[in-house]
């Protein structure tokens, strides 16, 4: 046996010869080390917007841990990773890959505590789409967990926010609020919901270039989030089919010969597939 181990209890005997059982004063064992897949490809943003505390990547976990006492609904500080290209003109971390169909992130909340006035914040996993028929040519989205006035809001609760009356988002802006701390996204359907939030013609071409996971918000006194992996699901990229053929039509054309009771006939073909017989 080892000479550092140290039983759970103690037994012992008080002087009437009962038995005493207390527990042991050694120190419990750490907890296991969490490890992620958060790497080198995300850009990890310090914490701006008048906001305090950390973005850092720990074995491959993602923390953010947020402290802004103050701000408003027009400043948030934020704390958050991004990777690809964004409104406002720059492009963070790796390019993203082609044809990302889902994306799923596992959250892990430590702290959330709020001031006693108003607040607003939000850990989130947000989508940037390029589209043209949108403010600025962008759609900012989010799936987020959230609180209002310390309130969290409920499953399904969609929002919208920037446009051409809050410039400064430099997009249209729509989220989607949901309790879970397990996000898993479908890339196609929060476009959609998006778009019909703006009235924007869902048929309008578009493309994910941006993805943002973070922590964000005013009136916070701590909000602490692991986001401890990720996965961008991909599919095979598809080319849309060739138009079909034009319909085949035919012309002749008959004109007299250069021998009486003759005559010439030429025709032209188009459309179909050639070659023609």
């Amino acid at each position: 046996m080892s000479s550092t181990f140290k039983p759970p209890v103690t037994v012992t005997t008080d002087s009437s010869g009962n038995i005493i059982v207390t527990p042991s004063s050694g120190t419990p064992p750490p907890p296991p080390i969490t490890t992620g897949n958060f790497g080198p490809e995300w850009f990890y943003q310090p914490a701006g917007g008048g906001a305090t505390g950390s973005v850092q990547q720990v074995n491959g976990v993602l923390q953010t841990r947020l402290q802004n006492p103050g701000g408003d609904d027009s400043n948030y500080g934020y704390t958050t990773a991004q990777r690809g290209s964004f409104p406002w003109g720059f492009s963070q971390g790796d390019p993203l890959p082609a044809n990302i169909q889902s994306v799923q992130v596992q959250a892990n909340l430590l702290v959330n505590q709020f001031v006693s006035g108003p607040s607003h914040a939000q850990y989130y996993v947000g989508l940037y789409y390029r589209c043209a028929a949108a403010f600025n040519g962008w759609l900012d989205t989010q799936v987020r967990v959230e609180w209002i006035d310390r309130a969290q809001s409920p499953d399904g609760t969609e929002s919208t926010y920037g446009g051409s009356s809050d410039p400064g988002v430099q997009a249209d802006g729509y989220s989607l609020a949901q309790s879970s701390e397990l996000f898993d996204i479908d890339v196609e359907t929060q476009f959609q919901a998006a778009a019909k939030a703006w009235g924007i013609d869902p048929a309008s071409p578009h493309s994910l270039d941006g993805i943002e996971i973070g922590s964000e918000g005013f009136g916070v006194t701590e909000l602490d989030v692991d986001f401890q992996s990720y996965n961008l699901a991909t599919g095979p990229v598809t080319n849309p089919p060739p138009p079909p053929p034009t319909q085949l039509s035919a012309t002749f054309i008959a004109s007299p010969g250069p021998v009486p009771l003759s005559e010439l006939f030429t025709g032209h073909a188009s459309g179909g597939t050639p070659p023609y017989s």
